[in-house]
Formats: C-alpha cells, sequence, structure tokens
C-alpha cells in the first residue's frame, strides 16, 4: 500500500467512525478501535481503556442526552499514520438545554483500525453541560 492510500484508508476509517458514531451505533464504531486502543480525553486529562469510553459514551448517551452528539466534521487532514479532524458537535440533553461544542481530535491508526485518539474541546461547555466531576468524569457512569 502506497503512503497516498493508507492516508486515504485512515481518514475512511475516521469518517466511518464518526458516521457510527452519529446514527448511535457504538458496536460498530468502537468495531474502528484496535482491542488496546487508548483515549485521551482533555476533560479529565487521562487516557482510558476503550471498554472504559465505550461505558461512559453509552451511559451519556442514555442518561443524559434527548438527542445524540452529532459530530459535523469541518477539516479532515491526513499525515502518516494520523489523522486530525475538526468537528461542530451538537446535542440536546433532557432539560431541553443545548450542546453546541468545537473539537479536534487526533486518530492514530495502525492496520485499518484506531490505535490511539486525543479528543479536545471546550471543558468549561463540557463540564457546565454534563456536571462533570472535579477528576472531569461523567457522574454516576459506570466504572
Amino acid at each position: 500500500m502506497t503512503e497516498d492510500e493508507e492516508r486515504t484508508r485512515n481518514k475512511a476509517v475516521v469518517t466511518r467512525f464518526f458516521e457510527r458514531m452519529n446514527a448511535g451505533d457504538l458496536d460498530g464504531s468502537f468495531a474502528l478501535l484496535a482491542d488496546d486502543c487508548l483515549w485521551f480525553s482533555l476533560s479529565s486529562r487521562k487516557f482510558s481503556a476503550k471498554e472504559q469510553m465505550r461505558a461512559t459514551i453509552a451511559h451519556v448517551n442514555e442518561a443524559m442526552l434527548r438527542a445524540l452528539i452529532v459530530q459535523t466534521v469541518i477539516v479532515l487532514t491526513a499525515e502518516e499514520n494520523r489523522v486530525a479532524a475538526l468537528t461542530e458537535g451538537t446535542a440536546e440533553g433532557l432539560n431541553g438545554a443545548r450542546y453546541d461544542q468545537r473539537y479536534h481530535f487526533l486518530f492514530e491508526l495502525a492496520d485499518g483500525l484506531i490505535t490511539r485518539l486525543w479528543e479536545f474541546n471546550d471543558t468549561f461547555h463540557a463540564r457546565e453541560f454534563f456536571s462533570l466531576n472535579e477528576e472531569g468524569r461523567v457522574p454516576d457512569r459506570p466504572s
């Protein structure tokens, strides 16, 4: 595979990841993550394991949102084994509040799977909307 083909494939994987997340297909989106994938969140300033992030996102979707977070990709660029995405994320809370967030994601990929993911956003807005605790974690989420 040429470098150009690898960049194209990696961008397609990231695009499918967002499409599946937007559709609420956690199984499909997380199938694109390697088993040992680590996900960094700026809110907690920590890496979390794949299944821990899946449980957190499922909890947020089921217990905190009336409408899922929909990520609109504004910019998608790839270099070597990395893909960077600038997105706008919108959702609606159970109380009717609007979630209107800007994100930067950096993905590392190997063999067509996401191996590491960094998520950067407006932490003040996330803390306010989701009532994050002192560690930047969603309250009452599964362990």
